[in-house]
């Protein structure tokens, strides 16, 4: 665990509260609402606080109002923050909401192989990608996990079986000459490691298999230097190791220090270039920062803690 940072802060302070939520694309509005969420969990500070719950309220409003954009599955990115909202202010609204937009995934198109089909107008490509995880299946498992009785588990993992045999291996291949390839595997880490840490712990085999799938994804990003760089790729590899170490899921004796390094390197940029016209870039430092400010030293078995595993 490291100490806060006030100068950074400040960085994330001021891209945060500069931002016209209401003007973001779906998708540069997911990344920043989820930096906010990490920052608000890791800080408690009261910026991060007002900026998510804003995201949560708008996105109530335009759910309730049928004014999402058709198919674009930031827009179940976005639906995560409101665990967030009901989970500080419990209120039920929140609750009501999440089961509300839960019904994204019932709507959302899908290839022939049943994964999501991106259908958003700021998607870089309609092709399917493995960073669209990132996107989709936090927020899936997560319903299902509380709201949903677990029933659509197999096609979580499922989905992730898809993507491992269908599209990750052409992505893995190009890993060290392309910094759209490394981007696209950090963001597929990510969405492994969010995805696991809301499983219900019971499901020892979907857990374990999504595990294998991100230590796979850790070791190609290590294999081909992707820590040795300050893009997006390594700044949110960086995340993923760090909360992989925290929840046990690697060494931390192995991985952590390369990925502390790469935070390091980044929050120096960030402190000295302004980086936050990058909402991408920016996100992922916050997320790696406020992961770092976790204790990963140890796990809280404890059921005081509603029995989760990861504190």
């Amino acid at each position: 665990m490291i100490k806060r940072d006030e100068k950074i802060e400040n960085v994330f302070k001021a891209w945060l509260t500069a931002l016209d939520t209401k003007s973001l694309t779906p998708i540069k509005l997911a990344y920043a609402a989820g930096a906010a969420v990490e920052l608000a969990k890791a800080t408690e500070d009261e910026v991060y606080n007002t900026f998510a719950l804003k995201v949560a309220d708008e996105f109530v409003s335009r759910l309730y109002a049928d004014e999402l954009e058709k198919g674009n599955l930031a827009n179940m990115k976005l639906a995560y923050t409101l665990y967030y909202a009901h989970a500080k202010t419990g209120k039920d609204s929140y609750a009501e909401a999440i089961k509300k937009a839960a019904e994204l995934i019932s709507a959302q198109k899908r290839s022939e192989n049943g994964l999501f089909i991106n259908e958003g107008t700021d998607a870089a490509r309609k092709e399917i990608c493995i960073c669209q995880a990132y996107l989709s299946q936090v927020f899936y498992m997560k319903y299902e996990s509380t709201y949903g009785g677990k029933e659509r588990y197999n096609d979580i993992i499922a989905q992730y079986n898809a993507y491992r045999a269908d599209y990750y291996g052409d992505k893995a291949s190009k890993i060290a000459q392309d910094a759209d390839a490394a981007k696209v595997v950090a963001l597929f880490a990510a969405a492994l490691i969010d995805t696991m840490e809301v499983v219900d712990q019971p499901m020892y085999e979907i857990f374990r298999r999504m595990q294998a799938l991100y230590k796979e994804a850790v070791a190609d990003m290590i294999k081909a230097d992707v820590f040795t760089n300050c893009d997006m790729a390594a700044v949110m590899a960086s995340y993923a190791v760090l909360k992989g170490c925290r929840m046990k899921a690697l060494h931390t004796e192995k991985y952590e220090a390369v990925a502390l390094k790469v935070l390091s390197a980044a929050v120096d940029v960030a402190e000295a270039e302004d980086k936050t016209a990058d909402a991408g870039w920016m996100a992922a430092l916050a997320m790696s920062y406020s992961e770092s400010l976790k204790n990963r030293e140890y796990q809280d078995y404890g059921r005081g803690k509603g029995g989760a595993l990861w504190s």
